[in-house]
């Protein structure tokens, strides 16, 4: 074996073993060529030489939430912090990777290649979501909300705003003191599927304690959509409840906010709400009301 062939040998051995030692899947991407390679945990090639285009594989093996975030990010660098997005696995499922990636520039300042490591965190979202559920409606809880806005607020598109519908339910004592606790649990829990049956998926609901909801509606464009959402949802719960017959009857109230910048969320958009939901309630309960100002 030549002096060549064993420098070869030994710097084979030496990224091995490196790779060896980091958690998740090693890459390295050729960008002029479009050539990738991928690489186990314990160091074994998965692709050696993929011809892969990054636009195209990003469109159809990743979330479609996720796409434009994930190909801004490696192409131009605009985020260094590690980026995480849903990656296609099976048939029409999804797992949770976090990607943290290197970009290497040639003397003309042009891209030349992409390293860095993937990671499946499946289980790590998982923990989080147990952490941010309400355990007894399955709604988010006050810990996920301030993180989720935020995230929002860096990644909506232009012009598109955030409506908070802050709710409670009316002569909810009431109900508990005659029926008992367990009859107002469900009517807790029936009042979240409502929420979800009546709303888009991407639209979240939290659960801020008792009988108090906050429903964010993301990427609002006129402020009536928001309104006529919570007329729906008023009206459909009116008529589930009407089943218990109790008096005074059991009923829901909403005050609206739009925020259109995450700096309206530091300058009381909560407290907007909280005022819209006062007025619903002066109104005769069973109503919602818009903060304008």
């Amino acid at each position: 074996m030549s002096k060549m062939d064993e420098r070869l040998t030994e710097e084979q051995l030496r990224n091995s073993a490196l790779i060896n030692l980091i958690d998740g899947i090693v890459f390295e991407y050729d960008v002029s060529k479009e050539i990738l390679w991928l690489y186990t945990e314990e160091g074994e090639e998965i692709y050696e030489g993929y011809q892969a285009q990054i636009e195209p594989e990003v469109k159809r093996r990743i979330h479609p939430e996720d796409r434009d975030n994930l190909c801004r990010n490696i192409l131009k660098g605009k985020e260094k912090a590690p980026i995480e997005f849903r990656n296609r696995i099976g048939r029409g499922g999804y797992g949770w990777y976090r990607l943290s990636a290197l970009r290497l520039y040639d003397k003309g300042g042009r891209l030349w290649r992409i390293m860095g490591v993937l990671k499946n965190i499946d289980h790590e979202k998982q923990l989080l979501k147990d952490y941010q559920l309400d355990a007894l409606t399955g709604a988010y809880n006050r810990r996920y909300l301030e993180g989720a806005l935020h995230l929002y607020f860096r990644q909506k598109p232009p012009n598109a705003k955030c409506a908070l519908l802050l709710l409670d339910i009316d002569n909810f004592k009431a109900l508990n003191d005659t029926l008992g606790h367990a009859v107002g649990d469900e009517v807790l829990k029936d009042l979240v599927k409502l929420i979800r049956q009546s709303f888009r998926m991407n639209d979240d609901i939290c659960r801020l304690g008792g009988d108090e909801f906050l429903i964010v509606m993301k990427n609002v464009y006129e402020d009536e959509v928001a309104v006529a959402k919570a007329k729906r949802l008023i009206g459909e719960f009116e008529e589930y409840a009407g089943q218990y017959g109790v008096s005074p009857p059991v009923t829901i109230s909403i005050g609206i906010a739009i925020a259109e910048r995450e700096e309206d969320l530091r300058q009381s958009i909560y407290g907007s709400a909280d005022h819209a939901l006062y007025e619903a309630k002066r109104q005769g309960k069973n109503t919602c009301c818009i903060c304008t100002g």
